[in-house]
Formats: structure tokens, sequence, C-alpha cells
């Protein structure tokens, strides 16, 4: 009885049998192509998970994307319930997590070197494909319930809130604690502004609904009795120029509305010349800030992790 031979070339193929990602050329032999450690590290750069898909690890390189966005959304949260400077902390995790992949990517690139067999996702659009679903959907989705509900981070370009923020200030605000409450007296509130709602003010709150509100000779008084503001500053313009910055009122503040003013009441442009903050254009409360602005152009870095208060 015969028994047939297998053919002779396939005497000579591996007996493995390669997986549904190996890449044939024409003649049906493997491409192989070096991992280098630069490319995965740049793409590592561009969008957290994406050297694992150039070293061949797509579920990996997925999950590890998915973890930096649950990451974002876990320190969102831990910003605003951490005492500071312990939210600063907070602040690092992305970092050191980002730091983790990129090793782990340039260390399998190296790994792998020369030895890498192309899969079907090794392609230069795919990775643009990846790059833009990141960039264009994933990102601004994950911006959008972070920045509009949770925290957000702002950089201060005047100096109505001195000596409390300085011009440059980078500053965190908690977009989460007036969707189940009010603006208490002296919250410093980020706000649009009434008269250009793309703009965005920074004022402490000083009147509430209800309250009658008078300013004599740059004192406050509400419902007739004075109010005392240490943290207050009078440096700036003339009074010939704004008046109403001295002498202001009596005013009563109609409900669900805000009387705020800058810490530096001689140099703000606030409730006192646009009137009271309806509570619906108040986004939220300044906690922290997390970067220093200078002043006399020098840096001030006792400033990072400082309470606003």
């Amino acid at each position: 009885m015969a028994i047939a031979e297998p053919d002779r070339e396939a005497r000579n193929l591996p007996n493995e049998i390669p997986d549904w990602g190996d890449n044939f050329s024409e003649s049906g032999d493997l491409i192989q192509k070096r991992r280098r450690p630069w490319v995965a590290g740049l793409l590592t750069l561009l969008v957290i998970g994406l050297g694992q898909v150039y070293n061949g690890e797509f579920i990996q390189g997925v999950w590890y994307y998915l973890g930096s966005v649950g990451l974002s959304l876990l320190a969102a949260f831990l910003i605003l319930f951490l005492p500071p400077p312990l939210n600063l902390l907070a602040l690092a995790l992305g970092f050191i997590y980002f730091i983790y992949i990129f090793l782990v990517s340039w260390a399998e690139a190296q790994r792998k070197g020369s030895t890498y067999c192309l899969k079907p996702y090794n392609r230069t659009y795919i990775y643009i494909l990846l790059v833009f679903f990141s960039w264009y959907v994933v990102n601004p989705l994950v911006s959008q319930i972070t920045q509009n509900n949770i925290v957000h981070a702002y950089r201060v370009v005047a100096t109505s809130m001195l000596p409390t923020i300085l011009d440059g200030d980078h500053i965190l605000v908690n977009e989460l604690i007036y969707k189940f409450s009010s603006p208490q007296r002296l919250d410093v509130v980020v706000f649009k502004y009434p008269r250009n709602e793309s703009q965005y003010f920074i004022k402490r709150v000083i009147g509430l609904p209800g309250e009658t509100i008078q300013i004599r000779a740059k004192q406050c008084y509400i419902n007739g009795q004075p109010v005392q503001e240490k943290y207050v500053i009078h440096a700036g313009s003339s009074p010939a120029d704004y008046p109403e910055l001295d002498n202001f009122g009596p005013l009563t503040i109609p409900a669900d509305s805000f009387f705020v003013m800058g810490d530096n009441r001689d140099w703000s442009m606030d409730s006192r010349t646009f009137g009271p903050i309806k509570r619906s254009k108040i986004l939220g409360k300044a906690f922290m800030v997390y970067w220093p602005g200078t002043i006399h152009g020098e840096m001030i870095w006792s400033r990072i992790g400082k309470k606003i208060d």
C-alpha cells in the first residue's frame, strides 16, 4: 500500500501555524520588520497605547488607552475631594501613568527588534485613524464630561483679584459643587461675563439673593451692616474715572442672583458696573492654584497648591 509523502516544500515549513494577524509577501513568506523603540515612544506621545499597537499588542494598547481615560476621570474627582496639597498627587497620576506606558512600549520594541512579524493593523493609515479618533472624538468627550461637570482649569489674566489670585495664575475650578448647592458669601467664583458670555470672569461673592448692598467711601454694607473684608486691597484706577467703585447703591439683589466684586476693589469691573450675576451664569468655585503667576516677573513657587479662600 502506497503512502503519500508530504510535498518537499511543505516539509521545510515551520511546525507552527501563523496566527490570523501575520502578514505574508506575495511568495507566502512572513514579512518581518524591525520595531524601533523611538517610533513606539513617539506613538505613545501621540496617544497612550498606540506604541503597543505598533508593537503588535493591539488589545493591550486598547486597555492602556481605556486606563488613561478612566484615570483622567478618577483624577478629576480626587482633585476635588483630597485636601491641598495632597490633591496635587492626582495631577501627577496621569504623568506617572504616561511614563510607565512609554517605558513599556520602548522596552517591548527593543525586545522584539528585527524578529517582529507585521500585523494587518501595522499600517500608517491605521495609526492616523486611531490618532484622529482619540484627538477628535474621545478626548473632546472626556473633556466635556470633566470640564463642564467636575473640574476645569483656567488661567487668570487680570489683577482684579489681587492679592488672592495673581495675574497669570493657573487655577482649578470645582464645577460640580453648584450642581448640588448654591454659592455662599465669600466664594471665589467663575462666571460668564453678562455683556459677552464668551468671556469668563472671576470674582468673590459678596451679596446674596434678597440682601441690600451699599458701598459708601469704599466701605461695603450688607443690610445696613458694615462687612469686614480682610482680603480687600485698593490699588489701581482713579475714583474720578469710576465713581461707582467707591460709592454704590443701595441695591436689593434680585432672587437667584449674586453680587460679586474683585478683591482689588479699585481695579475691578464687577457687579458695581454690570449688576448682579444670575445663578445660571455661575460656572463653579475656584479652589486651588496649581501653577503660579508672577510678581514683577518673578515666579512665586510657594503658591503651587495654594488654597483659594
